[in-house]
């Protein structure tokens, strides 16, 4: 009577019975979710791709118009008390909606010069024809008489000024005894609004070749999307290779018979 030794892929004697001490994670009801959500999306992975690829096309100009939709005059809460004072001092005083300020300066030019003097009525008559403008007014001189600024009120709010406020710089004269600067609180916002906007589009140009390597070497997107392309025309060139092997074996036979 020979004795044979037991099968080496069952467990030793005594061994804990792991696989029944551990909890069936088929019964889990996360699982079961999540192997039903998995399932659908493979069977309509090429719908979800193409929705994306649509998505995205479709926000492009959306993307494109940002920066004309977004205003950098976001840094009052209208709801605080400060903005509720604010808004009974414009009532009481009746203080414009919105104003900008025009700064002329020169080095060595007084602001009494006739021709510095002459370049500052141009721009306030010009500027006085600018749509929603109320008035330009000249301010002081400064101590040493080299600089002066020019008020100019707008009917409309600082959002309305800063979108054309493009425009508004046109006036400004860039030839003269004095160079202008234009600020304000319009001028501050936009200036805001234009380098927030440079530095998103250059983060973004840089962030995003970097999250899709990242994306392509952990989840392989690419790859998951690709291969039932790759798997569908080799199975495709195998048929067609067994159908020919097929139509020869039948001709052979033929030629037999």
């Amino acid at each position: 009577m020979r004795l044979q030794n037991p099968p080496s892929d069952s467990p030793p004697s005594g061994a804990p019975e792991l696989a029944s001490a551990e909890p069936s994670l088929e019964g889990h009801g996360l699982y079961r979710v999540g192997l039903a959500y998995g399932r659908l999306i493979h069977r309509l992975r090429w719908a979800v791709i193409v929705l994306w690829v649509v998505a995205v096309g479709v926000s492009v100009p959306f993307a494109a118009q940002l920066g004309s939709v977004l205003t950098g005059g976001g840094y009052n809460f209208q709801a605080s008390e400060s903005a509720r004072v604010g808004d009974i001092l414009d009532q009481k005083l009746k203080l414009p909606p919105a104003t900008v300020l025009v700064v002329f300066q020169s080095n060595a030019t007084p602001a009494n010069d006739p021709a510095y003097s002459g370049e500052v009525a141009d721009f306030m008559t010009r500027a006085r024809g600018f749509p929603q403008v109320i008035d330009a007014t000249q301010g002081s001189v400064s101590g040493d008489g080299r600089t002066t600024f020019v008020t100019v009120n707008f009917n409309s709010s600082n959002s309305d000024v800063e979108h054309a406020l493009d425009d508004f710089r046109t006036l400004v004269p860039t030839s003269g005894p004095a160079k202008a600067y234009v600020t304000g609180n319009p001028a501050v916002y936009a200036t805001f609004t234009h380098i927030t906007q440079e530095d998103t589009t250059r983060a973004e140009e840089r962030a995003l070749p970097i999250a899709l390597l990242v994306l392509i070497i952990v989840f392989g997107t690419l790859a998951a999307a690709v291969m039932p392309l790759l798997l569908a025309l080799r199975g495709a060139a195998h048929a067609d290779d067994s159908l020919r092997h097929q139509r020869g074996v039948h001709r052979r036979a033929g030629h037999l018979h």
